[in-house]
């Protein structure tokens, strides 16, 4: 699973496009569920690469693209229900994914070097495509669903950057999001990204 990340990187020179990172991530999303427990939540993995642009040494827009997918995953068991309802063997193949398209900023509150820490907040728009077949639903049904949306939510999170040299480092960040319309309309997520940056300005 391969995609891009934005917003968890920081840029070495004052204006222009900065640094490009590449990412790894795990995320949690739920209507009001726990988050990262099994039953509770879907996890979808994804990975990526971000680009920063900088209007100082502190305050930067990030953008990029996102890829996440549950994968190909597989739900079955055996189900009774009383009062004349459907029992017996169900069974479902299933697989999410989603490509996020993130806009926003981040602004450096601490330099130690070689460690950096900055805020970060903006939109994003997700592109979901999901597919669930069903041979049988717990209904004793058997269906094919799928289909697109589209959802728009915001976001906000912490980044935490370590330099190895000035045109290499590793970044770290945790980021929420909540989605405000569409088809994932009050879905929160929660994300945790890894990965590496290359800077394409001087240090400063």
């Amino acid at each position: 699973m391969i995609a891009l990340c934005a917003g968890h990187v920081s840029a070495q020179k004052d204006k222009g496009f900065s640094s490009i990172g590449a990412s790894w991530q795990i995320s949690s999303q739920s209507a009001g569920g726990y988050h990262f427990k099994k039953d509770e939540t879907l996890i979808p993995y994804g990975a990526g690469i971000s680009l920063v642009y900088s209007f100082s040494k502190k305050l930067h827009a990030y953008s990029g693209f996102t890829f996440r997918s549950t994968g190909n995953r597989v739900d079955e068991g055996y189900i009774i229900i009383d009062y004349g309802g459907y029992s017996g063997y169900y069974h479902r193949d299933y697989r999410e994914d989603y490509f996020d398209i993130p806009l926003g900023f981040q602004y450096r509150i601490i330099k130690l070097r070689p460690l950096e820490f900055f805020v970060s907040t903006g939109l994003r728009t997700t592109i979901y495509n999901y597919k669930s077949d069903n041979k049988p639903d717990i209904y004793g049904n058997t269906n094919l669903y799928k289909g697109t949306t589209y959802s728009m939510g915001a976001e906000a999170g912490l980044i935490e950057r370590v330099n190895i040299s000035h045109r290499i480092g590793l970044f770290a960040s945790q980021n929420y999001g909540y989605y405000l319309w569409g088809g994932l309309d009050e879905l929160e997520c929660i994300e945790f990204r890894f990965g590496l940056l290359f800077n394409l300005g001087s240090e400063k």
